[in-house]
């Protein structure tokens, strides 16, 4: 099995638990998505190779088959062959079959191949779909052939860097993906890098809060990497204003989510002590839904 990290073990609350804050304390509490989708998991590897590469064969691999789609039998592979273009003689013997599968379709999804795959994710490894694998190797390689984007890597004096603080009486943690002596750098996989440029620039207030965030903890001139998620898997640099993040709304979400945090935590402190079943009273804490942008008390 891999081995925990510690940042996710920290109790301490990142830009996606205060996000979920936003939404009341069943969401907060539950932890939002338990199941990343394969997009999600795509932008992780991506994440890796670019941050963490020595990482990525502990905690990735590429799937080749499926189980209701294996060869388990030597007719079976003829037949994968012969749909591969290779000529087999009927009277060929199970064992060349085999030989002849391994040697022209390395990647035929065979029982063998299977079983490696679940000894992987018994390993702890996310076991990736060709398609997804490949999506991710696209990804990190368009990242460091931009040159503005290959600048902020060199430039960097670490990745995946954690840093923990305290903010409104909430213990706090975040992560840079790249961080520099003044700056950091935020990765995002999107559809359209630049229909998120303008959306970033207007009204892509999950972004925005999540910058926020990452400059309580003390540091200043935020960037954005936006990458499509798709090939040819274009690149945009963004360097995010500061004052937009002193804006009104984006302090105001991130004031109520510390807000309702602290008011939570407090009482369930207060029910650790009593015995008492927690009791969360009605209007606590301010409630702004960050998708339909609106505000509700």
């Amino acid at each position: 099995m891999t081995t925990p990290d510690p940042y996710r073990a920290n109790p301490a609350q990142g830009s996606h638990d205060l996000m979920r804050a936003l939404r009341g304390y069943r969401a907060w509490k539950t932890g939002g998505i338990t199941e990343p989708t394969e997009s999600m998991v795509v932008g992780s590897a991506a994440h890796c190779l670019l941050f963490e590469p020595d990482e990525f064969d502990s905690r990735y691999c590429e799937a080749q088959s499926r189980p209701d789609d294996l060869i388990t039998s030597a007719p079976g592979a003829r037949a994968h062959l012969m749909a591969a273009g290779h000529t087999v003689k009927a009277s060929t013997p199970a064992a060349e079959v085999w030989a002849m599968l391994a040697d022209l379709c390395p990647d035929a999804p065979t029982a063998t191949r299977w079983m490696s795959e679940q000894a992987a994710r018994a390993q702890g490894r996310d076991v990736l779909t060709p398609y997804a694998y490949q999506r991710a190797l696209g990804i990190a390689a368009a990242v460091r052939a931009d040159e503005q984007a290959r600048a902020l890597l060199d430039a960097a004096q670490a990745f995946e860097d954690p840093a923990y603080f305290k903010r409104s009486g909430v213990a706090c943690k975040a992560k840079y993906d790249i961080l520099g002596r003044e700056w950091f750098a935020d990765l995002k996989t999107c559809v359209d890098p630049w229909d998120f440029a303008k959306g970033l620039r207007w009204a892509a207030e999950r972004t925005l809060f999540q910058l926020r965030h990452y400059w309580q903890s003390g540091m200043s001139r935020p960037f954005v990497v936006a990458v499509g998620s798709e090939a040819p898997h274009d690149v945009i640099v963004l360097r995010v204003d500061l004052d937009v993040l002193h804006g009104d709304r984006v302090i105001d979400l991130y004031q109520a989510a510390l807000d309702n945090v602290r008011r939570w935590q407090d009482a369930e402190a207060d029910a650790a002590l009593t015995g008492d079943d927690i009791r969360i009273p009605a209007g606590l804490g301010r409630i702004i839904d960050v998708t339909t942008g609106g505000p509700q008390w």
